[in-house]
């Protein structure tokens, strides 16, 4: 679905199978404001969700798996992206920002190759799970991510942070389980 409008568009129920030949999932090119509910989409050549423009985004209760780059990508300096209850399964990257803000609230990114990742925006997690991935949390290129009440477990590398980033917040209580390896 290709969403090309300066107005308002909200999608629910769908289930979108790129069947490994697809581009993208969802190609966003413009839009006030985007709503995505209950959604289901999976293996897509590039993104499951593919947001690089200004404007704002909320993703709810959907889940974005096995897409060869990002089940969500975000890059844009004005793109406002809130994700709830949603999850992120064998992506390259489970959900990840390059430049904009992404805000993801009780939701799961596990078997990505990283599940959560900041190259130059704003990542902020709140009662979050990753695990199962190679990397749970990764920052770089001059992000940030900020996390609360997250659990970052099982991953083969519990967070890898390049130049940028990473803190808790205070209250706020997190567990990276200890014995990963980290960056």
């Amino acid at each position: 679905i290709t969403i090309n409008t300066p107005g308002n568009v909200t999608l629910i129920g769908l289930n979108l199978h790129g069947e490994g030949t697809g581009n993208d999932g969802v190609l966003v090119q413009q839009v006030g404001f985007l709503r995505l509910y209950n959604m289901l989409i999976e293996k897509f050549q590039l993104h499951g969700v593919d947001f690089e423009v200004s404007g704002n985004l909320a993703i709810y209760n959907s889940e974005m798996n096995d897409n060869l780059f990002h089940g969500l990508a975000v890059n844009n300096a004005s793109a406002n992206v809130y994700v709830e209850n949603s999850s992120f399964d064998n992506n390259s990257v489970g959900a990840g920002v390059g430049n904009g803000q992404l805000t993801v609230v009780d939701s799961v990114a596990t078997h990505n190759g990283s599940g959560f990742v900041s190259m130059g925006g704003t990542v902020t997690l709140f009662d979050d799970r990753a695990s199962f991935n190679s990397t749970g949390l990764q920052v770089s290129l001059g992000g940030t991510l900020i996390f609360a009440n997250c659990l970052i477990a099982n991953n083969t590398t519990a967070y890898n942070i390049g130049p940028g980033t990473m803190a808790g917040t205070n209250p706020g209580t997190s567990l990276i389980a200890p014995g990963q390896g980290t960056t």
